[in-house]
């Protein structure tokens, strides 16, 4: 995923789709055309998933289950899709939800070209990809063994780079104003536990504290059993 060279003006976001992608275009603070898309083919991503096993990923162990245990996982805030191809890597069948229309679309194009990397066609075989408002979308769907959630949150201590990424992803979908809301409506489906990634030393996302935590070096996730 190309990085984001200067802050997007927002008012200026429109779609570009043409045969090798589809991007969000925007115009930088000094006027120039930049584009922005999501690429899962990338050496970053192969490096990580190369690492990654079920073992020392911690996002893998907050999920507590094995992909064999054939469980409903559900991510029920997709974003960028990064952690959800990283549970279908290691072989969960995962349901994305994705409420900004247009982020969807980005990750729907980003999926079908990773289909066609004979290494990633089985994990994107694991992914359902669903654009809805999860809140909504979980009242519809009851009893889902595994929730995750990874709630916006404010981006301090990072990369330029990475925060100009957050800004325009917070552009699509918002600051995630009703997180409280998606959190209680998750205990209410979930039918084994909620996960919800935070920042390392951040407070809990709501005043319930959870029944354990797994920290790594940037972020936490919170694990509430139910």
């Amino acid at each position: 995923m190309p990085l984001i060279s200067a802050t997007p003006d927002i008012s200026q976001l429109t779609i570009e789709t043409n045969e090798q992608r589809t991007s969000l275009v925007y115009y930088d603070e000094k006027a120039k055309k930049q584009s922005f898309y999501i690429d899962f083919n990338t050496q970053q991503m192969a490096y990580r998933l190369k690492k990654a096993t079920l073992r020392n990923e911690l996002l893998a162990r907050a999920i507590g289950a094995k992909p064999r245990d054939g469980i409903k996982l559900v991510d029920a805030t997709a974003g960028l899709g990064r952690d959800g191809f990283l549970l279908a890597w290691l072989g969960f069948n995962i349901t994305l939800i994705e409420r900004s229309t247009t982020l969807c679309l980005l990750l729907e194009n980003a999926l079908n070209r990773a289909q066609n990397n004979s290494l990633l066609a089985k994990t994107v075989g694991r992914i359902e990809l669903v654009q809805a408002d999860a809140l909504i979308w979980l009242k519809e769907n009851p009893a889902i063994d595994v929730i995750y959630l990874d709630p916006m949150f404010p981006v301090r201590k990072k990369s330029a780079a990475v925060k100009k990424e957050m800004t325009l992803l917070q552009s699509l979908v918002g600051q995630d104003e009703d997180a409280s809301k998606l959190f209680e409506q998750s205990l209410t489906c979930a039918t084994q536990r909620v996960v919800v990634k935070r920042p390392r030393l951040s407070t809990f996302l709501t005043d319930q504290h959870p029944n354990f935590s797994l920290t790594g070096r940037s972020a936490r996730f919170d694990i509430y059993l139910v």
